[in-house]
Formats: structure tokens, C-alpha cells, sequence
């Protein structure tokens, strides 16, 4: 039985989708700190609340660590398509379990809920960068450094695209728990691409 052929235009544009969400999560994060700490953190310990976001945020910069450092063995185990997968199920779950935070009474369980919310996010981020990259490579033997650049260039338009929703969102008085509804559309949309 044959293999099905590698539909390389639509796997580009799932590393694209991919690389572009781990962008928006990164100005949905700088979005939300300020809320995080005024709504949550202040309540918990207004002496210590800015330092308290900073841990959170760093909590994020763990898990990609992690991901970047088991993420190669990982890849070649479980494969690009299952860690894609994983990536945006990471950001589902963060995104969900942020939403929860903001429900839940203000004390200890609310912060690692948060924390457990934003490590989800950063092992996505990691695996995003484990699989995109080599899945593009070998997708583009011929033209990896000009396919590369161009799947890197979908970062910072996730920034733009996220920060500039999050100004709107705070322009016009929106709740800003929409941020993470902000995150979740991407995510879904790679995992349901995934999946089918």
C-alpha cells in the first residue's frame, strides 16, 4: 500500500499558523499581566504582586526551555504531526485554565492554576519551534534558508496582530479575559488542521 503524498503547500501553512500563534501568545501574555496582577496578584500579596507576575510570565520561558531541550528526541519519537498537536493543545488548555483562574476566588489555588495555565503555553511554544523548523527544512531541501525566513516572519506578525487586538480590546472597555479567546482560535484551528 502507498503512502499518500506529502501535501507540502498545506504543511507549510500549518507551520506558518503555527509559528504565528506562538507569537500572538506572546502579546496575549504581555496583555494580560497588567490585569493578572490589578485582579489577582494584588489581592494576594499587593507587596510582592509585580514580582509574582514576573514569576508567572517566566513559568512560560520554562516550559519552552524544556521543550526545546527534550523536543528534538521527542519529535523523532512521537512525531512532527503529534507534537504540532501537542503544541496547540498546550495552548488550549492555557488559554481554558486562564479563563478558569479569572472565575475562581482569589488565593493560592488561583496562582497555580495560572502558573500550571502559563507552563501549558510555554511546553506548546517549545514544541511549535521543535517541529515547525524541521518539518520546513524538510519540506524545502531546496530552498530552506528562503522557506525558514519566511515561516520566522509569522512571529512577529503574531505580536503585531495580538498586541494590536489587545489595545482594542482595552480601547473599548472589553472585558480582557477576551485576550484569551484571542489565543484560542488559532490553537483550535491548528489542532482541528491537524487532525484532519
Amino acid at each position: 500500500m502507498k503512502d499518500a503524498p506529502i501535501d507540502r503547500k498545506r504543511l507549510y501553512h500549518v507551520g506558518n499558523l503555527s509559528i504565528f500563534m506562538i507569537g500572538l501568545g506572546f502579546a496575549v501574555r504581555a496583555n494580560i499581566a497588567p490585569n493578572l496582577q490589578v485582579e489577582i496578584y494584588d489581592k494576594i500579596d499587593l507587596a510582592n504582586s509585580a514580582a509574582m507576575v514576573g514569576e508567572a510570565l517566566g513559568i512560560t520561558f520554562t516550559g519552552f526551555a524544556l521543550t526545546l531541550l527534550f523536543g528534538s528526541a521527542l519529535v523523532d519519537l512521537i512525531g512532527m504531526k503529534r507534537m504540532l498537536l501537542l503544541s496547540a493543545l498546550g495552548y488550549v488548555a492555557g488559554a481554558l485554565g486562564l479563563l478558569l483562574a479569572t472565575s475562581m476566588p482569589v488565593g493560592p489555588s488561583v496562582e497555580t492554576v495560572i502558573l500550571v495555565s502559563l507552563l501549558l503555553t510555554g511546553l506548546g511554544w517549545g514544541a511549535v519551534e521543535a517541529a515547525s523548523n524541521p518539518m520546513v527544512a524538510a519540506l524545502y531541501p531546496e530552498e530552506k534558508t528562503h522557506r525558514l525566513n519566511i515561516l520566522h516572519a509569522w512571529w512577529p506578525a503574531g505580536i503585531v496582530v495580538g498586541g494590536l487586538l489587545g489595545v482594542a480590546i482595552s480601547s473599548a472597555g472589553i472585558p480582557w479575559e477576551l485576550n484569551m479567546f484571542v489565543l484560542l482560535v488559532p490553537a483550535l484551528v491548528l489542532a482541528l488542521s491537524l487532525i484532519h
